[in-house]
């Protein structure tokens, strides 16, 4: 899932010049209205339906959650497993999906939850509720923007390896920073088994580059071009060499498998 508030974002950065100063502002003083609305706003509408979310239902008085999945949890259609309701279990699911916009901290678990649609099962359910106990507790969560002086754009990008216990696919996520403010994350799972964590990673490095260049084609029509190189990171160190390569005739014969990526992931 790819959530991007770009709308917002284009309106924050015509609020500020590119060393962070309003242009509206008459003091000097470097505030920046625009961002303190966006603040505000931001996190009030995300408070106020995480509230309704988690009332409509009734379980205003449930015991909140930590996280919103249990860490390493690993979920897959089981052999005659018990059933939950199909339609509340997508009703739910529809209402998280909606509160992910503007909630990066359950985009993973919505986006594992939502494999399920089909045949969700009760352990399934179990999943979705403990979201729900989590937005109690964190109700007042949301993203916020703040000036910071700079514009740079920044891409983290991760996957797992075979970590799907039903079909072994890796996921991979990345977010995004422009001017050191979240504006993009995604969650999602590759569509194909990678052989080596190297290979997973490399195929979500391969994607963060389409995005940083549809990221950097936005930015220059709006009006503010990047001005230094967009960064890319991530931890594994054979996937940022294997990016790195210089190709040449030998090593195109060697790593003929990254050729296909852009048509198998």
């Amino acid at each position: 899932m790819v959530f991007r508030w770009w709308v917002t974002i284009s309106w924050w950065l015509s609020a500020a010049d590119h060393d962070g100063r309003s242009i509206s502002d008459d003091n000097g003083d470097g505030g920046c209205n625009g961002v303190v609305v966006v603040e505000m706003t931001a996190v009030k509408i995300a408070t106020v339906f995480a509230v309704v979310v988690v009332d409509e239902t009734g379980m205003i008085d449930c015991k909140p959650a930590d996280t919103p999945m249990i860490p390493n949890q690993k979920l897959y259609i089981e052999d005659e497993a018990d059933l939950t309701d199909k339609g509340r279990y997508q009703r739910l699911f529809g209402k998280l999906i909606y509160l992910a916009h503007t909630r990066p901290d359950i985009a993973h678990a919505v986006g594992v939850v939502s494999q399920f649609m089909h045949e969700p099962q009760v352990h399934h359910m179990e999943v979705v509720i403990r979201i729900i106990r989590y937005l109690k507790k964190t109700a007042d969560h949301g993203v916020v923007f703040r000036r910071h002086g700079h514009l740079k754009t920044q891409i983290y990008t991760d996957a797992s390896w075979a970590g799907e216990k039903g079909d072994r696919r890796a996921t991979s996520g990345f977010f995004t920073l422009v001017g050191g403010n979240l504006v993009a994350w995604r969650s999602k799972k590759q569509k194909v088994v990678s052989l080596s964590s190297a290979e997973s990673k490399f195929r979500g490095i391969a994607k963060e580059v389409v995005e940083a260049l549809w990221i950097k084609k936005l930015l220059t029509e709006i009006g503010f071009p990047p001005e230094e190189a967009i960064q890319i990171i991530c931890d594994n160190e054979a996937a940022i060499a294997i990016s790195e390569i210089q190709f040449n005739m030998i090593e195109q014969n060697m790593l003929k498998w990254i050729d296909t990526l852009s048509e198998k992931s």
